[in-house]
């Protein structure tokens, strides 16, 4: 689905990202698919990815920080708190207050939605590993073609990913996905 791009109160914080970014606004502009910002907090969806802008302990902006959307595991929208929540792959967890969220929220859960391709639960010894995979969207990436296929794993439990047998069960279930699921 293509998100229509409208000029508005997000102006201010595509001249700041773009600045972080070392680009003209212009160019984030044409990438950008929404913008929500707080008091202190902001963020904007751009076709391959997430800016977050979150007010460091005490201080007015603490920078940007950008995640590409297939690094992005889960998130949350809480509109009583009107707080975006999000989990990397990485596990690390990430907040924004956004008391004008727009259609962020909205774009947020279809992005993320669009770029699983597959998950699938492993049983090893101590638990399980979730290995997925994930896509990046079209026009992303070094070629512009997008679809490239990130993989992941993930313990679930006490599984220890650096154990010999958990690490041979996740890499043969890893190659026999890539074999169904890349070209």
């Amino acid at each position: 689905m293509r998100w229509p791009w409208t000029h508005d109160r997000g102006d201010h914080l595509i001249a700041d990202l773009a600045s972080f970014l070392g680009e003209s606004p212009q160019q984030v502009r044409r990438r950008t698919m929404a913008t929500a910002s707080g008091p202190r907090d902001a963020a904007v969806a751009l076709r391959e990815g997430l800016a977050l802008r979150a007010a460091g302990s005490g201080e007015a902006a603490s920078g940007w920080r950008v995640l590409q959307w297939p690094e992005v595991r889960s998130g949350s929208w809480d509109g009583e708190t009107t707080t975006l929540r999000v989990t990397t792959l990485e596990d690390e967890r990430l907040a924004v207050q956004l008391s004008e969220p727009g259609r962020l929220p909205e774009v947020f859960v279809d992005r993320v939605q669009a770029t699983l391709l597959v998950e699938e639960r492993v049983k090893v010894p101590g638990g399980e590993v979730l290995v997925s995979g994930r896509r990046q969207p079209a026009g992303v990436g070094p070629s512009g073609e997008g679809h490239a296929i990130v993989w992941h794993a993930m313990a679930i439990g006490p599984a220890d990913l650096n154990d010999p047998e958990v690490s041979r069960l996740v890499l043969a279930a890893t190659e026999r996905l890539r074999a169904d699921y890349e070209l």
